[in-house]
């Protein structure tokens, strides 16, 4: 059976204006999302944004960095969320640096939102199984202590 291939996120959404029509993936493991993953993708980033407006109680704009950073990661990596691994955001910021030389306040923004999603996702018993079911995944931290430590060291040093 072949599989139906869509793009998410090929148009500007969301305040992200890094990655507009991007062709191809920029992750080294990007590939195509089937029909299933990009639907389930887009039900959990809104979800996600449901969860910031309502439970955390953000403002427009910053719902509107948190997801523009969510999804030009996603958008970057070519993969859905449960496939995102340390590697994969390790290299995500070592492209922006090299390439964009965003600076340490976009770097933890990126950490900010994407761990907040990763933290969704990983207590929600329900997001996980239903993702287990469904893809045959169980996700996985991909934001973690380690992969965050040099934002938090420099942070620390600046405050000096």
């Amino acid at each position: 059976m072949k599989a139906n291939v869509i793009r998410i996120g090929s148009s500007n959404t969301s305040g992200n204006t890094e990655f507009p029509g991007v062709a191809h993936p920029g992750g080294s493991r990007g590939r195509d999302l089937t029909k299933a993953e990009a639907e389930h993708a887009e039900l959990l980033f809104a979800l996600y944004e449901r969860h910031l407006i309502g439970t955390r109680a953000l403002g427009g704009k910053t719902v509107e960095l948190a997801m523009g950073a969510v999804r030009g990661f996603q958008r970057w990596t070519g993969l859905p969320p449960w496939d995102w691994v340390p590697a994969d955001f390790a290299e995500f910021i070592a492209f922006k640096v090299k390439t964009h030389d965003i600076g340490l306040g976009r770097q933890a923004t990126y950490i900010t939102y994407l761990r907040g999603l990763q933290k969704f996702v990983l207590e929600s018993r329900g997001l996980s199984n239903d993702i287990h079911q469904k893809f045959g995944v169980q996700p996985q931290q991909f934001i973690t202590d380690e992969n965050a430590i040099p934002i938090r060291r420099k942070r620390y040093e600046r405050k000096k």
